[in-house]
């Protein structure tokens, strides 16, 4: 060992002796899951964002979404986001769609996609998943609960 590896190591400890002791009351250990890139959004026009963790992030293209997200539009946005299971959500103005779990195998095509489409106006294309098992996608609205079986759907959701 030289002098100044010694010197050093001397030098740490001291920091280390130097600081306050920490109990357990005092200790804080935040965990956090990794987060799993489930789309992309592959269209944003206009006032488009992300609401993450109580959070807007403006969308851009090319921006991950997660499980989670709230996908949502203002007076002149449009946002489209492609899923890894080839699915395809489109938003017009003023919507807002949050995924509330999506779970996906892409080896065998087996998952589930459970959103909830708060407001305004979309389109979706279902992917692999829904091709797979008709059931595994459930969309609620605050009228009703949709289980799409096809390869395409509208809603609508406002005040009419």
């Amino acid at each position: 060992m030289t002098r100044r590896s010694a010197l050093l190591g001397l030098v740490v400890l001291g920091l280390v002796l130097s600081l306050p002791a920490l109990g357990p009351a005092q200790v804080s250990v935040k965990v956090l899951a990794p987060r799993v890139t489930i789309a992309l959004v592959k269209v944003a026009r206009g006032g488009v964002w992300i609401q993450r963790a109580g959070t807007l992030y403006p969308a851009r293209i090319g921006l991950p979404v997660w499980e989670s997200d709230v996908l949502m539009t203002g007076t002149d946005g449009a946002l489209g986001v492609t899923f890894v299971d080839e699915s395809l959500i489109s938003l017009a103005p003023n919507s807002a769609f949050g995924i509330l779990a999506y779970v996906y195998d892409p080896v065998t095509h087996v998952g589930r996609f459970e959103a909830a489409f708060y407001r305004g106006t979309m389109t979706a294309t279902t992917g692999r998943m829904v091709r797979r098992k008709a059931d595994t996608m459930l969309i609620t609205t605050p009228q009703a609960v949709i289980h799409p079986r096809g390869t395409e759907f509208a809603l609508r959701v406002g005040e009419d």
